[in-house]
């Protein structure tokens, strides 16, 4: 009985722990992030840092929803020139259950907006992950967008905190699948690779860095990097 007992409780303290990883949007939640971008432009380096307030503006039954996102405090600098910027317009951007998006709207969008989008996201597994554990996905085209077909691979490397919060670290390689034209020009495939780190329990992102090759910029394939983390510790 005794090592019937303790051989149960040896599986049960070994088994490992399972997480479930999924964002819970809910209407008006808001984050505050901070932006910070390094990439090259012909040939010159350039950095950009902003202040990004999200919004979720609006969750329908089928688990879409919608995210506005607005830029603020922007600075720019190119080759060690400040440039006079003035924060865009807010953007309008709709995401499936999935975690890709699905539209992208407002009075400055840029078509690469989107393109630029999917080298940021998040495919949400559809079972529970232990660590160590992967998953890919496959973004489709979606023509009005010009965006390609994009694949994903995610692993979860374990559980951090970031500025208080209780996270979890998930390792990602994204690359598109075919090339996509701008103006008429050939634009090679852009590939990103990194960490995000999600918060225990609802899925919300708290933390992103990512090294960009190709990624899409005023009609050109740049590389670079950035940084998004939440910029509140938790109270």
């Amino acid at each position: 009985m005794l090592k019937t007992a303790l051989a149960i409780l040896v599986i049960t303290a070994a088994a490992p722990q399972a997480h479930e990883i999924r964002f819970t949007p809910v209407k008006d939640a808001q984050t505050v992030y901070e932006l910070s971008v390094s990439q090259e432009v012909s040939g010159a380096d350039a950095t950009f840092k902003a202040d990004i307030t999200r919004t979720i503006a609006h969750v329908a039954e089928d688990g879409n929803y919608v995210v506005r996102s607005q830029q603020e405090n922007g600075e720019l600098i190119h080759e060690d020139q400040p440039i006079t910027y003035n924060s865009p317009p807010p953007v309008l951007m709709t995401f499936g259950k999935e975690g890709w998006i699905l539209d992208i709207g407002g009075e400055d969008v840029d078509p690469e907006d989107a393109r630029f989008a999917n080298l940021t996201v998040m495919v949400w597994p559809t079972e529970s992950v232990e660590i160590g554990g992967a998953w890919t996905a496959t973004v489709p085209a979606i023509e009005e967008l010009g965006t390609v077909p994009v694949k994903a691979t995610y692993t979860l490397k374990g559980a951090e905190t970031v500025k208080g919060y209780d996270a979890l670290k998930i390792a990602f390689s994204i690359e598109e699948t075919e090339t996509t034209t701008h103006r008429g020009e050939e634009m090679p495939r852009a590939t990103s690779t990194g960490n995000i780190w999600i918060e225990v329990g609802t899925g919300r992102r708290l933390k992103h860095e990512a090294a960009l090759e190709n990624s899409p910029l005023a009609g050109e394939a740049v590389d670079g990097s950035f940084t998004l983390i939440i910029k509140e510790a938790k109270p």
